[in-house]
């Protein structure tokens, strides 16, 4: 079946992958070295962790940052 295009039908809920990415935050805050996060595509994974961090609309995790690798993610505190 063919995806529809345009606007979706009125009442219609979006799954977002915000939950899972704040998760990996949380755990990078309870660790104190911070999490390692293996991934394909380093990059992306960066750019949705920050997305999510923006969305999330509180500042608990400013005190960490995002570290691409070659097949790795890595979510730390700044020194």
């Amino acid at each position: 079946m063919k995806p529809r295009r345009g606007r979706p039908p009125k009442g219609f809920v979006a799954e977002t992958e915000l939950p899972e990415l704040l998760a990996l935050w949380n755990r990078a805050t309870a660790s104190p070295a911070g999490i390692s996060i293996d991934s394909q595509k380093p990059n992306a994974l960066a750019q949705r962790l920050y997305r999510a961090r923006r969305e999330c609309g509180h500042n608990a995790y400013d005190g960490y940052r995002v570290v691409e690798l070659a097949n790795e993610v890595r979510i730390i505190p700044y020194d």
